[in-house]
């Protein structure tokens, strides 16, 4: 005999369903923080390889310049022109920076302003310097923004040619919040100047 439920009681098919809605409320939040998750670690993984490739770039124009008066302009331009996938005001500094070997690190004080010492010769560009026309290059001491590690005076003799470097900050907001609101990623670049016969 099938006992029917009484008034008050439960079904059994209810109480299935109101556990299937408990069970859907626990793990659909986790579904979607790990499906957020793996949407904000693609982007983030995107922007990483677009740093590279653009670091890459600049770097190559770097060599190539070598001692030329508009190298530092040149590299701003190929290596913003490359990071064209990124975000536009993403990139926040550029350092280019006289290098003691390929396995050398841009100096710390770079990284705050450009450096014209004994051991420190660099020169930082900040977003606002990315558009800024070739007038505001050439070494001038009064308005030049290379003036620090002048263009002109980097060796590019076939026996001791210069080493240069080429360092990205590029600063990432993140879309969900999850881990931040922000991420920070940088890329270092060193090659040597491609010597010239003088």
């Amino acid at each position: 005999m099938i006992r029917r439920p009484s008034q008050g009681e439960k079904a059994p098919k209810d109480r299935q369903r109101g556990a299937v809605l408990v069970e859907a409320a626990l793990t659909l939040p986790l579904f979607f923080l790990l499906i957020f998750a793996i949407i904000e670690f693609g982007f983030v993984f995107r922007d990483y390889v677009a740093l590279t490739g653009s670091t890459n770039e600049g770097i190559r124009a770097a060599s190539i310049g070598g001692n030329d008066l508009d190298a530092d302009h040149h590299i701003l331009e190929v290596l913003l022109d490359a990071s064209s996938p990124l975000e536009d005001g993403s990139i926040q500094t550029i350092v280019i920076f006289k290098a003691n070997g390929p396995g050398d690190t841009v100096p710390p004080n770079c990284l705050i302003t450009s450096q014209d010492t004994a051991l420190e010769q660099c020169n930082t560009y900040d977003i606002s310097d990315f558009s800024r026309p070739l007038a505001d290059f050439g070494c001038d001491p009064l308005q030049g923004l290379d003036e620090y590690w002048c263009p002109n005076e980097r060796d590019v003799t076939t026996t001791s040619a210069d080493y240069i470097g080429v360092h990205v900050v590029l600063q990432r907001n993140l879309i969900t919040g999850i881990f931040g609101d922000a991420k920070r990623m940088t890329a270092t670049e060193i090659l040597r100047i491609e010597p010239r016969d003088l």
